[in-house]
């Protein structure tokens, strides 16, 4: 699978609580990312899987006539810069990243696929 979690050693438990609303306790935590070039580019990996299985990029550019970082900018993740595509991009990190908290931390089953297409083709080995 392409998938890590090494970048969830960068999170840690503050020691802080806060109460919701409805009196429920909160733990906090914080995300301290280091300088580390193997982590951010397993953790780009890990992220990018999410949008786009590495073994199925080929075979979806094929014909487009743009490289794979191409490919995936122009078609497969939101804009960086027209709205809603930086929302939608803080958001899916956000969602990306507790979800790894969840499976990594909190030993819960999370899905990893932003589609249900993406399951139904999914029959191959990550490189």
């Amino acid at each position: 699978m392409p998938w890590t979690s090494e970048h969830l050693r960068w999170l840690f438990n503050t020691g802080e609580q806060l109460t919701t609303a409805d009196g429920k306790s909160v733990v906090i935590w914080e995300l301290k990312v280091k300088k580390d070039d193997a982590v951010f580019s397993a953790w780009a990996r890990h992220f990018r899987n999410h949008y786009c299985l590495d073994c199925k990029i080929d075979e979806l550019r094929d014909g487009t006539g743009l490289c794979r970082s191409d490919y995936l900018c122009e078609y497969v993740f939101p804009d960086k810069s027209q709205p809603p595509g930086p929302s939608i991009r803080a958001g899916d990190f956000a969602e990306i990243l507790v979800a790894d908290f969840l499976e990594y931390i909190m030993s819960y089953w999370v899905p990893r696929f932003r589609d249900l297409r993406d399951i139904l083709s999914y029959p191959c080995q990550a490189k």
